[in-house]
């Protein structure tokens, strides 16, 4: 699943590029409504994949992660994105910072708090009881691990309970 955040930041940019061909991502303000639409589209998109059917959805950001990206641009006072309950079996990826350069593509922001927004991150996730794994060492390392976590949950998401006696 996509991250309708980065869909919705290019459509701010280029709004404002359409008046000043010049402007850059710095020139870009965000609002906690802005926050509050993200949180709710992206919960959209994912519901609507969940009904699919599937077993697995993989996403690249979601409501709660919205919050943290709203503490980064508005501050810890601000809460107009509200995190959705995470789908049952929800297990968080924390990526670290550590050993991953940072690439820009154009709308990335952020090379110089990286450290701080990993930590907001795990904290975030460990004070609302989220389940997470941080994934970190080399891009080999993180994939294992990460495949390994997701391959055990579907395994116990899997299993069926004792049956049932009847008497």
């Amino acid at each position: 699943m996509a991250e309708y955040g980065r869909e919705a930041t290019i459509a701010k940019l280029a709004a404002l590029r359409q008046a000043d061909p010049d402007t850059d991502l710095s020139d870009v303000t965000w609002t906690g409504a802005d926050f509050a639409h993200i949180a709710h589209t992206q919960q959209a998109r994912e519901d609507a994949a969940a009904h699919d059917g599937s077993p697995l959805l993989v996403c690249d950001t979601d409501s709660f992660a919205t919050t943290v990206w709203e503490h980064r641009y508005l501050g810890p006072q601000s809460h107009f994105a509200r995190p959705e309950a995470p789908h049952r079996g929800s297990i968080y990826l924390v990526t670290d910072h550590r050993d991953v350069p940072f690439v820009q593509d154009g709308i990335r922001d952020g090379e110089h708090i990286r450290a701080e927004m990993t930590d907001w991150f795990v904290e975030a996730l460990t004070r609302h009881g989220r389940s997470w794994v941080l994934l970190t060492g080399s891009l080999d390392d993180r994939l294992d691990l990460a495949t390994r976590v997701v391959g055990r949950a579907l395994a116990h998401r899997a299993t069926f309970a004792p049956p049932a006696v009847m008497q």
